[in-house]
């Protein structure tokens, strides 16, 4: 009887974990901004572990999905430097808001003689949440006069 008992308790307990691990929504789209910013930071100083530790508690696409993205930059962004010279900063550079539905910004991380694109997506879904769809950067500085 308290086997059973244990055995029911801890599922519940796992499943209540599993949903709350899976709750990534952002409140607003300040609070979006404001850890976009983080990170931003994160891959100025470059720490990019840390960096995708952070967007990883926001990321809401399949794991697999970040986990090649993250390699990947890890492995293009330590070979950039030789080419772009040293990291100088960062400045948010565009920011768009469409009809409260989609969020994006989009912000320079400044080299020396170069500089990096990087663009956050946020959806506004399920009960007024922000949720990150789509994290990339490039080195297209050009597109920024497109958009």
């Amino acid at each position: 009887m308290y086997k059973k008992l244990i055995v029911i308790l801890i599922a519940i307990l796992l499943q209540n974990f599993a949903f709350s691990q899976t709750e990534k929504g952002l409140a607003s789209a300040a609070e979006a901004k404001a850890k976009s910013q983080l990170i931003i930071d994160d891959i100025t100083n470059d720490d990019l572990p840390a960096a995708f530790e952070k967007i990883r508690a926001i990321w809401i696409l399949p794991e697999d999905e970040l986990d090649y993205l993250e390699n990947r930059t890890i492995e293009q962004l330590n070979s950039i430097g030789d080419r772009f010279g040293a990291r100088i900063g960062n400045k948010l550079v565009q920011e768009d808001l469409i009809e409260s539905v989609l969020y994006r910004l989009t912000y320079v991380v400044k080299f020396e003689k170069h500089g990096i694109r990087i663009q956050f997506i946020f959806y506004n879904g399920a009960a007024g949440k922000w949720y990150l769809n789509n994290f990339k950067w490039d080195d297209s500085l050009s597109k920024l006069f497109e958009e």
